[in-house]
């Protein structure tokens, strides 16, 4: 398990240096599109000035879900919440993963490309052999 510290929320944080890739369109419907890369410069600034700016969006969010419970809530109530980091989902096209693949035989040597691709054979047979044969071929045109 990582060890894990507290951070002083009043310490000052000096030349911290955050770089974020954006795309930019001339406006909401436009396809065209620009990638920038924004270089944030975070200095001279409270710690707890930047987890609270940072926060500010969720936690208002927060506070309109909370009106669902309004009726359960007592003044001067402490809710804890614990805050995360998301999780982003990638989904891998097919094509992305072919991409990858040949990317990856491209870089390997010769005799490497050569036990790679003997392998991918022995897979392709195995899965060729196991295919029942009352299975018609779709590429087949009835006449």
């Amino acid at each position: 398990m990582a060890e894990t510290t507290k951070t002083d929320t009043n310490v000052i944080l000096y030349d911290v240096v955050r770089i974020t890739a954006v795309s930019v369109k001339p406006d909401g419907d436009s396809k065209v599109s620009k990638k920038v890369n924004v270089r944030t410069t975070i200095d001279n600034v409270p710690f707890n000035a930047l987890i609270a700016d940072a926060l500010r969006t969720d936690n208002i969010r927060f506070q309109r879900d909370l009106r669902k419970r309004f009726d359960t809530l007592t003044n001067g109530e402490t809710i804890e919440r614990i805050y995360g980091a998301k999780v982003a989902t990638v989904v891998i096209t097919e094509e992305m993963a072919r991409d990858a693949y040949v990317t990856n035989l491209l870089n390997m040597t010769p005799a490497e490309r050569d036990i790679e691709i003997a392998k991918l054979s022995e897979k392709a047979q195995a899965i060729i052999n196991e295919t029942p044969d009352d299975i018609e071929d779709e590429t087949t045109i009835d006449e």
